[in-house]
Formats: structure tokens, C-alpha cells, sequence
């Protein structure tokens, strides 16, 4: 009983505030290099591929301007929360590289596994491979919120390990192992 008690003890949540740069920084590097996919995509595929590529190139133009508004035009720090004490914590705290390859593994484990399943609930065994193909090309952008969301995690531990709330908590846990 110990041993979980511990584990689940470890965790807990965190808010702090942080400056909106980096953040706009990530969200506009991702915005404009999705932005040149879809322009690219649209003329290599002709005029089949062009209405959802036009589609797909608008709402990423628009996470580049909201990145430019982070990062250029918002002063006010952003209120964030994170979990510390988690093997995903851990993990960053470790290797950077790693929680990074990690992190971006488990999403696109869990992209193929979420649309094999809907593949085989939809369109049932009968032509799995060739419409398991199709959604996974069809459905990538799926998976490029799932990369966003990699990077958002990345920044937020990175972002709370600078902020002054971790050097406080660092500096009260200290105290708290001195007076012991």
C-alpha cells in the first residue's frame, strides 16, 4: 500500500504564469511550415486536392497569426497548469530528446490505433487495408494536432522550470529537507 500511496502522492497539479513568446513562437514556426505543406500539396495535386488543401492552409494561417499575437502583441503572461511527479515529468526531466521522440510515438501510436479501430467499426474486415489507407492520409491533420499538442507539452515543462513558482517550490521543499 505504501509504494502506490507514494506514487500517487508525488503528482499534483501546478499552476504558474509565463510569457506568451514562446509559445507564439512554436505556434507560428508549426502555422507557417503547415502553411507551405498545403500550398505544396495543392500543386502537386491539381485541382482535386485544392479545396481541402485551401481549407487546410486557412486554419493554419490562422494558428500563424494567433503565434504572431503571442509572440509580437500580448503582453500579458498566460496562466498555465501542468502535473509534475508524473512518469511524463520524469521523463522530461531526464531527457529532453527522449520525452520529445516519446511523446511524439505515443501520438502516432495512438493516431493508427484510433483510426484502425474506426476503420474496422465503420467500414468492417471487408477492405480494411485500402480504406485503413485512405483514413490515414485522409485524416493527417489529425495527427499534426497531435505533434502541436507534443510541442505545447515540451514548452510548458520548459516554461515551468524557468518560471519563479518552480524556484520558489524548489526553494520551500528545501527548507522543508533542512529543518527535518
Amino acid at each position: 500500500m505504501g509504494f502506490f500511496k507514494r506514487n500517487y502522492g508525488a503528482a499534483r497539479m501546478v499552476k504558474y504564469t509565463c510569457s506568451p513568446r514562446l509559445e507564439g513562437k512554436v505556434y507560428t514556426a508549426v502555422g507557417l511550415v503547415m502553411v507551405a505543406v498545403a500550398v505544396a500539396s495543392a500543386v502537386v495535386g491539381g485541382h482535386n486536392a485544392l479545396t481541402g488543401c485551401v481549407f487546410g492552409g486557412l486554419c493554419f494561417a490562422v494558428l500563424a497569426g494567433v503565434g504572431v499575437y503571442y509572440w509580437k502583441f500580448r503582453r500579458r503572461p498566460l496562466r498555465r497548469e501542468i502535473v509534475v511527479g508524473t512518469w511524463y515529468n520524469r521523463l522530461y526531466l531526464r531527457s529532453r530528446w527522449l520525452f520529445l521522440l516519446a511523446s511524439a510515438g505515443v501520438g502516432l501510436f495512438a493516431y493508427v490505433v484510433c483510426l484502425f479501430v474506426v476503420t474496422l467499426v465503420f467500414d468492417g474486415t471487408d477492405g480494411l487495408y485500402a480504406a485503413f489507407i485512405s483514413k490515414l492520409k485522409s485524416w493527417a491533420s489529425l495527427l499534426v494536432i497531435l505533434l502541436i499538442g507534443v510541442c505545447r507539452d515540451f514548452a510548458n515543462f520548459y516554461r515551468y522550470y524557468r518560471s519563479p513558482e518552480c524556484r520558489r517550490q524548489q526553494a520551500e521543499d528545501g527548507g522543508a529537507r533542512n529543518a527535518r
